[in-house]
């Protein structure tokens, strides 16, 4: 186990001074911190403040496990830092290796954090049906810019679409 504080030493001039050394763990969590845990949790705190939709397309998930997935992600961000950084000598196909495995998982982390946020929002002004088949519908979802976005829905959704846009709509 690596000392972590000051460590004294003789200088080239005869004085003494001190290195100051860290664990390298601690480098490496301090590294994923700013790489995974801060722009993770800004974007989750972004999402959080969204208006509640009318309709989400995935269940959200309690916080806990929210804070759960982007401790994961920057454990392994850490991983990589520390075996990068601070290993042993490897080959560039072993760092390469690395390198992707950890790319995935902070992707597949913020995919993870995103999707729980997708859904349909009150920015929607009208829905039209641009097509039919197999079991699937084709949405049109008319925004208040003026720009149609596509959505497929499965067709047995529809009716649970349709009464939750009316109980969205404001009562008058």
């Amino acid at each position: 186990m690596e000392r972590v504080g000051l460590r004294p030493f003789l200088s080239a001039r005869g004085g003494i001074g001190y290195h100051f050394s860290m664990s390298t763990w601690l480098l490496a969590a301090s590294i994923a911190i700013l790489v995974a845990t801060v722009p993770m949790a800004w974007v989750y705190r972004i999402l959080a403040d969204l208006p509640r939709p009318i309709v989400l397309s995935h269940r959200r998930w309690p916080p806990w496990a929210n804070f759960a997935l982007i401790g994961a992600v920057t454990f392994n961000v850490a991983l990589f830092a520390r075996a990068g950084y601070y290993g042993a000598p490897r080959p560039p196909s072993s760092v390469g290796l690395h390198f992707l495995v950890a790319a995935v998982v902070y992707a597949f982390g913020f995919v993870m954090l995103l999707r729980q946020f997708s859904g349909l929002y009150r920015n929607v002004i009208g829905i039209r049906t641009l097509s039919e088949s197999r079991g699937e519908t084709r949405l049109g979802l008319e925004m208040r810019g003026g720009e149609i976005l596509p959505l497929d829905l499965p067709t047995r959704h529809l009716p649970a679409l349709a009464e939750r846009i009316k109980e969205s709509q404001p009562k008058l």
